[in-house]
């Protein structure tokens, strides 16, 4: 719901004794937002990638994600622009 979209108060661990390993890479890091980013459906607030794996992934990637992207604007919100 809307409420819950901008409720800014997500459950982020702050713990640095709790870890969390990275899926991409198999590293083990403290379970903080120093290395994850947040999301909070997920287990501790945070993301199943480190931000470095996650950076990586962008910076390979740059085109494919900016053909999705483009792709994206097309089909959805052109239309939506183009009726006002």
């Amino acid at each position: 719901c809307k409420e819950c979209r901008n409720n800014k108060d997500y459950p982020v661990n702050t713990d640095p004794n709790i870890t969390k390993v990275c899926t991409t890479c198999g590293k083990e890091f403290p379970a903080t937002q120093e290395y994850f980013h947040k999301n909070k459906t997920r287990k501790y607030g945070l993301e199943s990638q480190c931000k470095e794996c996650k950076k990586r992934y962008r910076e390979i990637n740059r085109e494919k994600i900016a053909k999705q992207k483009k792709q994206y604007y097309e089909e959805y919100l052109k239309p939506i622009s183009s009726t006002k």
